[in-house]
């Protein structure tokens, strides 16, 4: 990323959306497994089935490397569930 970027911001469009009350992510390194980010309590932004998360990773805690964001979500009888992952890569 160049030096003038603060932030990666990630849109997760979520499906199902209903069936949680909250959601909970955490982006860490594909090959050494080290946490980037881990955010929970979230709720999504959006009308209907449009929804989405909108993550913001400072830049600074990214380094040149694949990265894999783990969702999971709170459903509404208090169970945690991993919904699926999203992967990406910084080369910069």
């Amino acid at each position: 990323m160049a030096p003038s970027v603060q932030t990666l911001d990630l849109r997760l469009t979520l499906k199902n959306v209903g069936e949680y009350e909250k959601f909970g992510v955490s982006v860490t390194g594909v090959d050494d497994n080290s946490t980037v980010l881990t955010r929970s309590n979230l709720t999504a932004a959006g009308n209907g089935s449009n929804k989405a998360l909108i993550l913001k990773i400072p830049a600074g805690a990214l380094k040149r490397a694949d990265y894999q964001v783990l969702l999971t979500g709170v459903t509404k009888s208090g169970q945690s569930e991993t919904i699926t992952k999203y992967y990406f890569s910084v080369d910069k």
